[in-house]
């Protein structure tokens, strides 16, 4: 239903990009505003003229060779929607039925794997596009400090996920850096002036991110599931121990971290805004002050008034 509408405005669509491209770049004539009158004019010249009068002369000229051919495509159509529609059921919406629903111990499990590999992802990521390719030694060995504590971070964030989550941070994180890195890079490779790259290179950051979150990565979860399931293991056996020595470790790491650097650092906030205090306090008393002032002269005018 609807159908030949859809085509009509699709078509119309093309016309219109292809009339603006062509007059830009071989007429120039008025510019932009040239280019968008040609738009229009191809548009309108397309789903008012050439596709119906193809369509009717098509219609005239196959009128004994399509009879009753529209239902059988249509018969065909839908037993292939169908198909499609089982397919899609049967498996990717049951990989992520498997992955977001999750409450096996193989969610912890995965977490914590997933979570060691994005940390030596970040520190690899860095290492390869930043540290590596200073040449100051100073500079060298600040990177090198700065990356290992970035990397210290996101490992911390990451278990501390990847125990109440399981995997599903790393799969978030992921999507959105699939959207950003095709839409960065359909951005700078489009040809198009930027206000038609930059919504382009948008709606192709979202389908490869929903294309990454919700078609690639849960299957790989629900394999990895079943081929760790197949693994004989008894309950409480070494899959749980295997976590549970992960979630130590990340726990061991977190109690350093938070003797050695964060308590340190929350007692330096801490001072800094037991100093800046006094100084906020009289700040607001002098602001609340102005605002009286100035509330007292409108109010005056408008008494007088």
């Amino acid at each position: 239903d609807g159908g030949n509408a859809i085509i009509g405005f699709l078509t119309s669509l093309a016309a219109a990009l292809g009339s603006y491209n062509l007059y830009t770049a071989y007429v120039g004539f008025l510019g932009w505003l040239g280019g968008v009158i040609a738009a229009a004019f191809g548009a309108l010249l397309c789903g008012l003229l050439v596709l119906p009068g193809l369509y009717r002369l098509l219609e005239i000229a196959l009128a004994e060779v399509t009879a009753g051919a529209g239902k059988r495509v249509d018969d065909k159509h839908k037993a292939a929607f169908e198909w499609v529609k089982n397919f899609h059921k049967n498996t990717f919406e049951r990989a992520q039925k498997e992955t977001f629903e999750d409450k096996t111990d193989f969610k912890a499990f995965f977490g914590q794997i997933a979570n060691i590999l994005f940390a030596a992802a970040v520190f690899y990521a860095g290492w390869a596009y930043g540290v590596s390719q200073l040449t100051s030694t100073i500079a060298w060995w600040a990177a090198l400090v700065g990356l290992g504590l970035l990397t210290l971070i996101s490992y911390i964030i990451g278990g501390y996920w990847a125990k109440h989550d399981g995997g599903e941070p790393l799969i978030a994180m992921l999507s959105i850096g699939a959207a950003l890195y095709v839409g960065a890079n359909a951005f700078v490779v489009l040809p198009w002036t930027w206000w038609l790259a930059l919504p382009t290179a948008i709606v192709l950051a979202i389908l490869a991110g929903c294309l990454v979150g919700f078609y690639v990565l849960p299957p790989v979860y629900w394999i990895l599931k079943k081929l760790v399931g197949f693994i004989p293991d008894t309950d409480g056996g070494w899959k749980k121990s295997f976590s549970g020595v992960l979630e130590s470790v990340h726990k061991t790491v977190y109690e350093a971290a938070d003797r050695w650097i964060w308590s340190r650092f929350k007692r330096v906030v801490e001072r800094i805004a037991k100093f800046m205090a006094p100084i906020i306090a009289a700040i607001d008393k002098r602001w609340r002050a102005l605002m009286d002032r100035i509330d007292r002269i409108f109010n005056k005018k408008r008494r007088a008034s």
